[in-house]
């Protein structure tokens, strides 16, 4: 009985416990389902390519699951790896947080940074996500060995915090790098809150410092070397074949002007006519994924068009702020700009109040006025986060950092309001550089978020607990207040939990209406359907199924799997070696779409000014219509007098 009563009291089964709690409820409750084509598109081709050459995941991973895939063809692996990979992640952050803290504290907190995440890596799939979360999981088991644990203790953890980088970085590289900068900038920060502490920098090279130095090091040039060898590895791997690399180099060039940004038209009319290209075809190659990658937007054009964008950026001076300010609130909306000034006039209000030490004359009325800001601000923040993009943990990224910053300020002595303080200010860098770069989504927000929300609330000391427990454990009224303050969060995030549950479960569940196409798709084995990017990411609703008993006859107009050895084969098929040329007059391809007649007529435009003969008109010759998909023949028709 002893045995088994440590075995229930250990850290382990807790962290275990509750990082299983919320896996098994968001497994069995959750509408799973994947947020973008990207997901649906690997897992296809895991499931039904022999070696699939994936650019983003690396290639010993995309081995292990296409062989898994072998062992157990029911599942779908690439997602059943994201699983996983998350639980491990999440029990990762679990047992840190329950060694770091009181367990009462440290329960309360792991429930909410697990409820917090687990929507977003067990019911909405999304493989940069998991990835993020990976590496943030690693990152904080690097920063726990080096700053709590001693001698041989801390190599456990170490281990654990590679193995967790290296799995996050095999499944997107791009997280690793700031997950890395996160972790560096924290164990740095709480290098200066040693010394402002003590007051003693000679303190900070005693022996028992300088181990932890080398430890770090050491942990960090391992970590580094691995994620080069592992890319050097992959990219050696990926580039085999002339195809191979030709599919790269497209690829690379797609991603640099479709997901990042490409020279307008009207600055550089001339260049684009010189091409044969007008501005409805840059918008629809650019905008609205049609992408002509075997016609008028190969390899060449690509090159040329990515030179003009380089030298563009050579020959332009570094933006002013205003021009700053104009690119944001054009891309994120008018609410910006007031927004950002109510951010910058909360803020600077609090920092003045700690400035002067108003916090440490009057620390309960400080505390109260600026935790009702805080959260005031933050919801506001996150409610316009809400409305653009259905994602209001947002709003904790603001609201716990400086709500640590201010009781760190109020409630001790200690320096550490230094560390909740710089999370937040790489968060606001590293998010202000992905607005200029043109890819500020959640997904490339997401693991930064979930760092700098566990980073601040495990830079809190125990002396700030026990401070606040001290000061106010007679006084029940105030106890309610804070007690409020810290519970209306987890109101807050049940609710949206709740509500985007429900909401992703009457669209996908009780009004699944793809069943009907799919049927359709499985019944014309013998055609290929062109489908718009999004109705190929309605095409597939059960993500932890294997993907190799779906319909396999529809690909997209677009997207990184364009010039790839998969659709090359799979086109290949149907009689088209040249996308989207051969699909003209060819009885064997038939596009699908959900689009208004607007965009097709745009998309029909665009194949009479390229690919019509004098006397001639390509249109799209509507033939069927199922379950809201209407289907077209891409014909060519003799024009009338």
């Amino acid at each position: 009985m002893s045995i088994l009563k440590k075995i229930f009291r250990s850290k382990i089964f807790l962290s275990f416990a509750v990082s299983g709690l919320i896996f098994g409820i968001c497994m069995i409750i959750g509408p799973q389902k994947d947020v973008i084509s990207d997901d649906n598109a690997i897992s296809i081709m895991i499931s039904r390519d022999n070696y699939a050459f994936i650019p983003y995941v690396n290639y010993i991973l995309t081995s292990f699951l296409v062989w898994l895939n072998g062992v157990f063809p029911t599942f779908n692996t690439f997602v059943l790896y994201q699983v996983l990979l998350s639980w491990i992640s999440l029990f990762a952050i679990s047992y840190v947080v329950i060694d770091r803290f009181e367990i009462k504290l440290a329960l309360l907190i792991n429930l909410f940074i697990n409820i917090i995440t687990a929507p977003f890596v067990y019911v909405f799939f999304q493989y940069t996500q998991t990835a993020f979360l990976a590496c943030a999981a690693g990152g904080l088991l690097i920063i726990h060995a080096l700053l709590k644990r001693t001698g041989a203790k801390r190599i456990p953890l170490l281990v654990f915090s590679f193995f967790l980088m290296m799995s996050g970085t095999m499944l997107r590289k791009e997280c690793f790098l700031p997950m890395l900068v996160m972790s560096c900038c924290y164990i740095c920060v709480s290098a200066v809150v040693h010394i402002k502490n003590r007051s003693d920098i000679k303190d900070l090279f005693s022996h028992h410092n300088m181990i932890k130095l080398t430890s770090f090091l050491s942990v960090i040039l391992v970590m580094l070397v691995s994620y080069n060898l592992l890319n050097v590895y992959t990219q050696t791997m990926n580039n085999q074949t002339e195809e191979m690399r030709e599919y790269t180099e497209y690829n690379e060039l797609r991603t640099s002007l479709n997901d990042y940004s490409y020279p307008g038209y009207e600055q550089n009319k001339e260049f684009y006519d010189n091409l044969g290209i007008n501005e409805e075809d840059l918008d629809l190659y650019c905008k609205k994924w049609f992408q002509d990658c075997d016609g008028v937007f190969d390899t060449q054009t690509m090159e040329k068009i990515e030179s003009l964008k380089q030298s563009s950026k050579m020959d332009s001076s570094i933006p002013g702020f205003l021009d700053i300010v104009n690119h944001v609130s054009q891309k994120f909306g008018v609410w910006f700009i007031p927004s950002a000034l109510l951010i910058i006039t909360v803020f600077g209000i609090l920092l003045f109040i700690i400035y002067f030490k108003l916090a440490k004359k009057y620390p309960f009325k400080t505390c109260v006025i600026s935790l009702v800001l805080i959260s005031a601000l933050s919801l506001l923040f996150g409610v316009k986060e809400y409305i653009i993009n259905y994602y209001l943990p947002i709003t904790f990224v603001f609201l716990i950092p400086i709500t640590v910053f201010v009781l760190q300020s109020c409630f001790s002595k200690s320096k550490k309001w230094l560390i909740p303080v710089s999370m937040f200010a790489v968060y606001i860098l590293m998010r202000v550089y992905l607005i200029s770069s043109g890819r500020c989504n959640f997904r490339s927000l997401f693991g930064m978020i979930i760092f700098t929300i566990i980073a601040s609330v495990y830079s809190i000391d125990s002396d700030l607990i026990k401070n606040i427990s001290d000061r106010f454990a007679n006084s029940k009224k105030i106890m309610k207040i804070f007690k409020c303050v810290f519970i209306a969060p987890f109101v807050i995030m049940i609710l949206f939990v709740a509500d985007t549950t429900l909401n992703y479960y009457n669209t996908f569940y009780k009004q699944d209406s793809n069943t009907k196409f799919e049927k359709y798709l499985n019944e014309n084995k013998d055609n290929l359907y062109i489908c718009d990017s999004g109705v190929v990411s309605d095409c597939v609703f059960r993500p932890l199924k294997s993907y190799s008993a779906m319909p396999d006859n529809y690909t997209s107009l677009g997207g990184w799997t364009s010039k790839s050895p998969y659709k090359k084969d799979m086109l290949k098929k149907y009689g088209v070696n040249r996308f989207m040329q051969d699909t003209i007059d060819n009885q064997r391809v038939l596009y699908a779409f959900k689009s208004d007649e607007e965009t097709i007529k745009f998309r029909q435009d665009y194949f009479n000014r390229h690919y019509a003969d004098e006397g001639e008109e390509i249109v799209y010759n509507l033939i069927d219509e199922v379950d809201g998909y209407r289907i077209y023949s891409l014909i060519t028709v003799k024009e009338q007098d």
